[in-house]
């Protein structure tokens, strides 16, 4: 019958919990990210410079970028630590 069933007990993974098991790709993962918010900041400080008054829309979009960086590395950390 339906929910009858007998379930299976394996827990449901993403793909990218998946791709994470590999400490190599993680550390990948983690520097490519560092890179990107490093670029990010270096782009968020030449708009802030170059802006004559108010705030652009490019700062907004930087900042963004790079709060999303952030909660990928802190993602990825959390992951390693439950795989172990």
């Amino acid at each position: 019958m339906f929910g009858l069933e007998k379930r299976k007990d394996k827990r449901f993974r993403f793909d990218l919990e998946k791709e994470l098991q590999d400490p190599e790709r993680r550390q990948e993962i983690i520097s490519l990210a560092d890179l990107r918010i490093a670029s990010s900041r270096k782009a968020l400080g030449q708009a802030v410079g170059k802006a004559p008054s108010g705030k652009p829309k490019d700062t907004d979009q930087h900042g963004i970028l790079i709060q999303g960086y952030e909660a990928l590395k802190t993602t990825v950390r959390k992951v390693a630590m439950e795989s172990r």
